[in-house]
């Protein structure tokens, strides 16, 4: 390890961390001329005791970080970043063998911009594996609130998650986590197969987008960008795309 590299590992995020960390992912989009993925998670109802951010110091100032978002008790994402000018010192390896010490067992994904030659070549030096491509997709929650008629529905709500239900019988789901103060991100939905292109996943949503406008301000959700049925429908809601990522993935 670089003896000039400080690593620190937490779940407390200070103002002055979350500026630190919001700047360098600036930073790093502007220099690659990219837009990255970034996230900060503040929900730690799932596995309390583990660290939620990574990063590394140089001279007392903060140049590089790894963030994680726990899905469940063994799936995770991460995304990481290094300010352009220490991208030479193994400051990226570093955070991520801190983070693997605390994360073992687990299966962890991370989106990579297809543009972003210098992080696809850094992601395989680590050993992850390709899995698909996925199109990040994002709706102002306000705006689709006051321009929508949004039937009420049989729903049960526990633990992040929705339920959907019909006749007393479960139809539908999706999970719900907190990514930054004023977005959310939306995942795992599922409709089941005899309720499906009747109309009841885009009722589902938009109950959901409307509970979870007191809260947030937007939403985000990922699509593979070879679910044409899943596209259409979030584009219907007004959905735009913001970006284009490729996704990776290796069990620890």
């Amino acid at each position: 390890m670089n003896p000039d590299y400080v690593i620190n590992r937490t779940s407390a995020f200070t103002l002055g961390l979350i500026k630190n960390c919001k700047n360098i992912h600036k930073i790093c989009s502007t220099v690659d001329n990219l837009q990255y993925e970034f996230f900060l998670e503040d929900d730690f109802s799932i596995c309390k005791n583990l660290p939620r951010l990574y990063y590394g110091t140089f001279n007392e100032k903060i140049v590089g970080f790894l963030s994680v978002f726990v899905i469940d008790d063994s799936h995770c994402e991460i995304c990481m970043f290094v300010m352009p000018k220490y991208r030479g010192g193994h400051l990226g390896r570093n955070l991520f063998m801190e983070f693997q010490e605390d994360y073992i067992n687990f299966y962890v994904e991370t989106s990579i911009h297809p543009n972003n030659i210098f992080g696809k070549n850094y992601i395989n030096t680590l050993a992850f594996q390709y899995n698909n491509s996925n199109v990040l997709m994002e709706l102002d929650l306000k705006d689709f609130v006051n321009h929508n008629t949004i039937e009420n529905i049989d729903y049960e709500y526990e633990d992040g998650y929705f339920y959907l239900y019909n006749d007393n019988i479960p139809i539908g789901s999706c999970l719900v986590t907190s990514i930054l103060p004023d977005c959310a991100c939306i995942s795992e939905v599922a409709i089941d197969d005899n309720f499906q292109n009747k109309g009841y996943g885009y009722k589902f949503l938009a109950f959901v987008f409307r509970k979870i406008s007191k809260d947030y301000h937007f939403v985000v959700l990922h699509v593979e960008k070879g679910n044409i049925p899943a596209y259409k429908l979030y584009t219907k809601m007004g959905f735009v795309e913001k970006e284009t990522s490729v996704t990776y993935s290796k069990s620890l």
